[in-house]
């Protein structure tokens, strides 16, 4: 506070006026009216500040303090009768020039007595919201109700337990303020209590699915204890425990058998305990319907039938089968992609599963085997973005040798396949898909065929591919069609390749003259050099050629779209590189972080698996001991992404076959891929404790993903003791809508959602709340330590003793500086006429002398000379007066002779401008 203020500051507009006399009084001579002026300014400016009426700090006696104490539910009886003994003590020892105040809270305060000199206090009256602790909101309205003046403490009596409000803040800005904060702890050593800490449980499971209801149990002390848990008000389990001090979890398995509202209700009885309040705690379960599936594969396979009787709805399909948009796939709540390549799915089906994932928040599951990750052709896909691993794994270890001919049709039939990409520029993507799959010294070779064949590129180093594509780009289309030689010749160089894996790509449409292929890629099998096939355009022979690739023992690709042929022989040079298929036993390793696995035991070990790298982010819950993930989670965008580089149970995994957890494993691991989504309304539920109220908030998309707006929300409320109501959301942003209502009593909440358009209905949600016991029973004991941080914030300290509470403390206060300033100015007035009107008081003062002296020699004389005394003083102050009337002649002449010397220039002046 600055050390003067003015209570009306307006009158200090008046000091402008003071220039105004100055420039009146320059135009007198003499330095008795400088001086006389000067005095006269002074007088009008000390008459304006007294009638601004300032004010002036100085140092104030006495002590004003404001007590604040606690009446929250965590206070005992005990310590109630204290901190009133305390309170009545301290005011009996107030100074006369103390002054005192009360304020009494819990979960809001409020201000019980102002503060005077010597109030009486009768009760401590209780304050608002018993079951909340707000330290912080009481010290800012203690603060607020002392007075400007003296020395300011603020007492508090409090075990500081605060559970609202921000009591460190409110120190802060009382230090500021110049206030000091003393405190007095209340209650003491902590007592025995037990107490239910938490009752942690998903809020949402699928018909079908095991979770577990976590309970968590804390005790100050050791102590003997009974849980019991409760499923809709009937007991379901029990267990005796010896509790050690602090925190311990139990938990209890469930599983959900239908739609329905769960609650589960813990409570606990121990020996020794204090409080009964907080010895239960609740949670609620919604349990949805049984969630729906897409499983995709190629071959029969029995996991869906092990997921069907997991309570899962499965659609099995082929690739053939999965939508292009992806809001056809909103059906589903997961995708299960089993032993499926790359090729197997154009570029619109991978596009529309990333979005589903990525932005409608929907699962997937991709299982491994031969076909699938790095050998699938996953590699620089939508598929490997979405997935937690990474299929480039040529760091990983040393690669064995490989040799590649890629055997392309440039016949004639094959001249109107496709038409937005020249044969030349698909040759040349061809070739570099698979040379940037090669090591270096890997070999590749490039025939071409019509009804002769030529090699286009000798075998030849993998590292000279410039070299090689610039060959490729010579390809001409036009001839008949003759595969046999060509392949024959392929097989012949490889038969001598030193490399260890051998393996021969046919791009064709099959449409070829006859010859014995049987013979001669069986012959080329039973050599280890495999041979795989592309059939390319509509009218390609599909037969012949899946018979070509069955015969050399590889695989058959159908090139649905140009897309998809430089993916195929990518997955195909990539099948050549036979390090990424580890077959042999594998015992598995459990990571920290493994979601899908919570409640089982580490899986048998496996017969092998599809190597792969886990991406930065990826939690690994199963590895084999060379580090390669073989269970990974992650999220992608908005959805949930499980890797599982092993199969389905039909090579790697058979041994699995025996285990019994086998089904669980693939349930939780689909489960956990689920999208969390109904009718695409999210909802969320919270619970103010200050304010005694619960919030709804529900995020409302269509199937597209874009915000729903316009909807018509209702929310039925059920709660404890059978409370009923509806309750109306209001939208609040694009696709938000938002309620409150009160929830007091604490207990369960059930929620149901339903929202509707102008066509009609479009879903319901359901949705729980648990409003849980006062938070005045979750701190036995207090918190000291916040009591003396608030002291020490503010320069306070720790009560030990009532005497200490109107200790001397420093202060200033305001004064009324005017009466002073008043007195200086008629003193100021007074000099200022004196000093104007000093002639005519001199006369005075020598008539009167002449007058005395005059008496004092005539005091033995006649009247005559009395007579003549008065005579005398007649004629002098006749002398007087004439003197004073020459005076005013003599500024009378000297002003006219002034006048008339201005109109004499004047003249002059005009006198001179005459032409």
């Amino acid at each position: 506070m600055p050390p003067v203020t003015f209570q009306h500051p307006w009158w200090l507009g008046l000091l402008p006026a003071m220039l105004v006399v100055w420039h009146l009084g320059r135009r007198r001579l003499g330095r008795r009216w400088r001086v006389a002026t000067v005095l006269r300014l002074a007088t009008l400016a000390l008459v304006i500040l007294a009638l601004a009426e300032p004010m002036v700090r100085a140092p104030s006696s006495g002590t004003r303090v404001m007590f604040v104490v606690d009446r929250s539910m965590s206070i005992t009886p005990e310590a109630r009768g204290a901190t009133a003994s305390f309170v009545a003590d301290a005011l009996a020892r107030m100074h006369p020039q103390d002054e005192a105040g009360l304020v009494t809270f819990a979960g809001a305060p409020s201000l019980q007595l102002p503060v005077a000199p010597h109030p009486a206090v009768d009760a401590l009256r209780a304050a608002p919201e018993p079951d909340a602790t707000n330290i912080g909101a009481a010290i800012d309205l203690a603060r607020q109700a002392l007075p400007r003046d003296g020395a300011r403490r603020i007492v508090v009596l409090s075990d500081g337990a605060e559970n609202a409000g921000d009591a460190a803040a409110a120190a802060r800005r009382a230090a500021a303020d110049g206030v000091v904060i003393d405190a007095v702890p209340l209650g003491g050593s902590p007592p025995p209590e037990v107490l239910v800490d938490d009752v942690v449980a998903p809020p949402e499971v699928h018909t079908g699915e095991t979770y577990q209801v976590r309970a968590v149990i804390r005790a100050t002390v050791p102590a003997d204890a009974t849980i019991t848990w409760s499923r809709n008000g009937a007991p379901v389990a029990t267990r005796h425990v010896a509790l050690r001090a602090g925190q311990t979890a139990l938990s209890f398995t469930d599983r959900a058998t239908g739609a329905a509202t769960v609650r589960y209700r813990v409570d606990v009885t121990a020996t020794p305990d204090t409080l009964t309040g907080n010895n239960h705690g609740e949670a609620m379960v919604v349990v949805m319907g049984a969630p729906r599936v897409l499983f995709v594969t190629t071959e029969p396979t029995v996991l869906p039938d092990w997921l069907a009787r997991q309570d899962l709805r499965v659609d099995v399909r082929t690739p053939d089968a999965i939508p292009t948009a992806p809001a056809a796939l909103g059906p589903y709540s997961s995708v299960i992609l089993d032993d499926v390549g790359a090729g197997d799915l154009s570029a619109a089906q991978q596009t529309a599963l990333q979005s589903y994932v990525g932005t409608l928040g929907g699962g997937l599951l991709a299982i491994g085997g031969p076909h699938s990750y790095g050998v699938g052709g996953y590699a620089g896909t939508p598929l490997e973005a979405m997935l937690p691993v990474r299929m480039d794994v040529r760091q990983r270890t040393a690669f064995p040798t490989v040799a590649v001919v890629l055997v392309i049709d440039t016949s004639g039939s094959m001249e109107a396949f496709g038409t937005e990409i020249a044969k030349e520029a698909l040759a040349k993507e061809i070739a570099s898909s698979v040379i940037d799959l090669l090591s270096p010294h890997d070999q590749v070779g490039v025939i071409t065929f019509d009804q002769t064949y030529r090699w286009l590129v000798p075998p030849t180093d993998a590292r000279f591919r410039d070299r090689i594509l610039a060959e490729v780009a010579r390809i001409q289309a036009g001839g008949g069609t003759l595969m046999y030689p060509p392949l024959a010749a392929a097989g012949k160089f490889l038969a001598t390749s030193p490399a260890k894996v051998r393996h021969v790509i046919v791009a064709s449409d099959g449409l070829t003259d006859p010859g014995d292929f049987h013979t001669l890629a069986s012959a080329l099998a039973r050599q280890k050099i495999t041979v795989s096939t592309v059939a390319i355009g509509s009218d390609a022979d599909l037969a012949f050629m899946r018979n070509l690739a069955r015969w050399g023992g590889g695989r058959s690709y159908v090139a649905k779209d140009l897309y998809a042929i430089p993916q195929i022989f990518t997955t195909e040079a990539l099948v050549a590189i036979r390090s990424y298929l580890v077959e042999e036993p594998t015992p598995l390793e459990r990571g920290e972080a493994a979601p899908t696995l919570a409640g089982l035991p580490t899986p048998p070990p496996i017969e092998g698996y599809v190597a792969a790298v886990a991406k930065a982010g990826a939690d690994v819950a199963l590895a084999g001991p060379r580090g390669d993930p073989v269970l990974a989670t992650w999220r992608y965008g908005v959805g949930h992404v499980v890797a599982f580089t092993s199969d389905d149970g039909t090579r790697w995994t058979a041994p699995w076959a025996g285990w019994s957890a086998v089904a669980r494993f693939w349930s939780q691991a689909v489960r956990w891929t689920l999208r969390d989504e109904q009718a695409g309304l999210y909802v969320s539920l919270g619970h103010d404790p200050q304010g005694a109220s619960a919030r709804l908030v529900v995020d409302a998309r269509r199937p597209d993903g874009a915000p729903w707006d316009g909807l018509a929300l209702r929310a039925q409320v059920g709660g404890p003791g059978g409370i009923r109501r509806a309750v109306d959301a209001v939208q609040t942003a694009p696709g938000r809508y938002e309620a409150e209502w009160p929830a007091e009593t604490p207990g369960t909440y059930s929620v149901i959602v339903a929202a509707a358009d102008a066509r009609g209905p479009i879903g319901t949600r359901a949705a729980g709340l648990v409003v849980p016991y006062s938070p005045e029973l979750r701190e036995p004991g207090g918190n000291p330590a916040l009591l003396a941080q608030l002291a020490e914030t503010t320069g306070g300290r720790l009560l030990r003793s009532p005497e200490e509470t109107f200790r001397e403390g420093r202060g200033t206060g305001t004064e009324d500086a005017w009466p002073p300033v008043a007195a200086v100015a008629a003193a100021a007035l007074i000099a200022e006429v004196t000093v104007r009107r000093v002639p005519a008081i001199v006369d005075r003062i020598g008539a009167l002398a002449v007058s005395v002296g005059a008496f004092v020699r005539n005091d033995r004389g006649s009247g005559d000379a009395v007579q003549q005394a008065e005579d005398e003083a007649y004629a002098t102050s006749d002398r007087w007066a004439t003197e004073e009337a020459r005076f005013a002649e003599e500024e009378r002449l000297r002003a006219a002779s002034m006048d008339q010397a201005a109109r004499i220039y004047i003249a002059r002046l005009r006198g001179t401008r005459r032409p």
